[in-house]
């Protein structure tokens, strides 16, 4: 895991520590070093507010050692592990009852592709996967899942063209009832989280399945692309106004040299990180483990450091 989370952020640490490698052997830093170092946490996706407090305490550590004895990378990784969020992992509902798991996001964040990944992750975890294509606006949109689906030999629930999602995510439902599944992963269309009347019809698909199950049978996950930057946490903030996030996968994590988004995530709207998904190879998905994830970001050569 170490190997690949590394090699995905290896943007990320290339741009952090070719912005600060000539300030760690430096014997002490002056106000224009803490500026560049500023600066660079800022340019690393990690808001304005989180930066500041980081700063801040980076200072305070520095005032409590010797000039000569400190390790900048140590020292920012002390502090700033402080700004993460808990470790958290693909979810591992109940096998006894079926589990409805939305995925939403704006477009192009990765949902199908997510889905995809996360259908052949359950189903080697020996769970009975069903897939409910709920974009019905979009022609490609069930035949990209079918293709997902095949590799893993999952059925699809599909509806006709136009038909309104939240009746094509009731029959999906129902079938997969019938048939005894204990997952059923629901793909929506990509939508702008500032288009009211597309957010409107999320809400009506989650409604429409609250009616169906219990709460605890709901998961609802959200896709964000990782490259996105600060525009991420308004995106996912609006979503959580509309409908209750479990979680989200935060994607495309190999193409950015902006992992910090991570920081200002739970910062700002304490929804955990489930998962991260990068690439398209069908197992390219990882759990999400803040520490290594920190460590990466900061160029760290050992897991263990």
């Amino acid at each position: 895991m170490w190997k690949k989370l590394k090699e995905n952020l290896k943007n990320t640490s290339s741009s952090f520590k070719d912005k600060i490698t000539h300030l760690f052997h430096k014997k002490k830093l002056t106000l224009d070093d803490i500026d560049t170092l500023e600066e660079t946490l800022i340019v690393s996706d990690i808001s304005v507010s989180v930066t500041t407090e980081i700063i801040k305490q980076v200072n305070q550590q520095l005032k409590k050692v010797k000039e000569d004895t400190y390790d900048l990378t140590h020292l920012l990784f002390d502090v700033m592990k402080n700004f993460l969020p808990p470790p958290s992992s693909i979810p591992q509902p109940s096998k006894d009852q079926l589990n409805i798991i939305i995925f939403i996001g704006v477009n192009g964040s990765g949902k199908t592709t997510s889905i995809g990944k996360l259908g052949h992750y359950w189903k080697n975890h020996n769970y009975s996967i069903e897939y409910a294509s709920c974009d019905t606006f979009r022609a490609a949109a069930p035949e990209q899942l079918k293709i997902w689906a095949e590799r893993s030999h999952i059925q699809v629930h599909e509806g006709l063209p136009q038909q309104d999602p939240a009746s094509v995510a009731y029959g999906a439902i129902q079938k997969a009832k019938k048939n005894q599944s204990n997952m059923l992963l629901v793909d929506t269309s990509g939508r702008l989280h500032n288009n009211q009347n597309l957010m409107e019809e999320l809400l009506k698909i989650y409604k429409t399945i609250q009616k169906q199950v219990s709460p605890e049978q709901i998961t609802v996950l959200c896709t964000l692309d990782a490259t996105t930057g600060q525009n991420g946490l308004k995106q996912i903030q609006t979503f959580n106004q509309y409908i209750p996030l479990s979680g989200l996968i935060l994607t495309k994590i190999d193409g950015t040299a902006k992992g910090g988004i991570i920081l200002s995530l739970w910062d700002n709207l304490k929804i955990p990180v489930m998962a991260l998904a990068d690439g398209e190879k069908i197992d390219d998905i990882l759990d999400f483990e803040p520490q290594s994830f920190l460590k990466a970001m900061l160029g760290f050569e050992q897991e263990n450091a």
